[in-house]
């Protein structure tokens, strides 16, 4: 067993934590703006694909009680606001709040005890997620078209290390949504 201690990694730069608040400031300027939802609706939005199970219609669906505890747990949001949210999402035609019976729910989420209130993704609301990725894509394309090849290859380098250390995030912040996100992939 070595005494050594590990060397500590030097101080990340400070442009790394402008780019950082430039980025998030972008990003909801894109969804606000460009995609005319909150980045925590798109965020309910993308939760609810990864998360629901297929219903007769194919439309992803989630217990209301699953987005309560994700958006309480991680975002400190309160019911109210919580019930806010999901109106403007419904009012937009990007989901509907509905109840199943408890067969419907047995048959969804393997057991028909419970709250029967859910969630369900509309295609409205698939699409809105559809969009954003579109107006990112456009922009980092974009971006890269300008760049030397020499960047561009570094890119590729550096894309398995990003996607690596995403697949970290999700994983620490979220253990159990890790395996349902990788289903392929062990994260180190």
């Amino acid at each position: 067993m070595s005494t050594r201690k590990q060397a500590a990694a030097p101080p990340l730069p400070e442009e790394l934590f402008h780019a950082i608040a430039a980025l998030v400031n972008r990003l909801i300027h894109i969804s606000e703006e460009e995609c005319g939802v909150q980045p925590i609706q798109l965020l309910i939005l993308w939760h609810i694909r990864h998360f629901g199970k297929a219903n007769n219609d194919k439309e992803p669906v989630i217990l209301r009680q699953e987005l309560t505890r994700m958006l309480k747990g991680n975002f400190r949001y309160s019911d109210t606001d919580i019930s806010k949210l999901l109106a403007e999402l419904q009012e937009g035609g990007f989901i509907v709040r509905t109840a199943v019976s408890r067969q419907e729910r047995l048959a969804l989420f393997l057991s028909k005890n419970g709250d029967t209130r859910v969630v369900i993704l509309k295609h409205s609301g698939d699409e809105k997620i559809e969009q954003f990725k579109e107006q990112l894509r456009s922009r980092v394309d974009h971006w890269l078209s300008k760049q030397p090849r020499a960047t561009r290859l570094a890119i590729v380098t550096v894309r398995p290390i990003v996607e690596k250390f995403a697949r970290w995030l999700v994983q620490h912040f979220e253990p159990e949504r890790e395996k349902i996100l990788y289903p392929e992939k062990q994260v180190d």
